[in-house]
């Protein structure tokens, strides 16, 4: 879904979903199908890092030990202005004050991603896994 959202096109796409995930995914997006968001790319990546921290039951990943929605928040700040990198790099300082490694924070930042069409290339069927640079 991520992909096809935002892959180049002269088409206007809109997901309707309730799924909170797909805030993660910059376009436009509806909750109730009548009513749609805007969802800018500092949006989307603050929301792939919130996921990142709380992790999805659902999805079958944990996130970050002892994080929910309220420390979220607290880590990342309320605004959504912060560059990517400042985002990772207070997603990393949660994960080691939990004893985590970079690369324990890095494998939940690659499963909470939705992949948008910048990571998966048409020709070769490959996904680019998510990094910070």
């Amino acid at each position: 879904l991520g992909i096809l959202a935002t892959t180049p096109s002269n088409e206007e796409f809109i997901i309707v979903s309730i799924d909170k995930d797909l805030y993660q995914i910059p376009g436009k997006i509806s909750k109730d199908g009548i009513a749609i968001d805007e969802v800018s790319e500092k949006e989307a990546d603050y929301w792939h890092m919130f996921q990142t921290l709380t992790g999805d039951a659902t999805d079958g990943y944990a996130g970050c030990p002892k994080v929910g929605v309220k420390t979220a928040q607290k880590i990342l700040g309320d605004h959504i202005n912060v560059p990517l990198l400042d985002l990772w790099m207070r997603v990393l300082a949660a994960y080691a004050k939990v004893g985590f490694s970079t690369a324990e924070a890095l494998q939940q930042a690659r499963v909470a991603k939705i992949l948008r069409h910048s990571d998966y290339n048409s020709k070769t069927g490959r996904v680019k896994l998510w990094q910070t640079s």
